[in-house]
């Protein structure tokens, strides 16, 4: 029986890039 190699692939990130949460505004209606 041959033996499998399971090989995992991890994601490099270049640069991770943050992200600003936009404040919303507050609409009155």
């Amino acid at each position: 029986m041959r033996r499998r190699r399971k090989r995992r692939r991890r994601r490099k990130r270049k640069g991770k890039r943050r992200r600003r949460k936009r404040k919303e505004k507050k609409v009155p209606q």
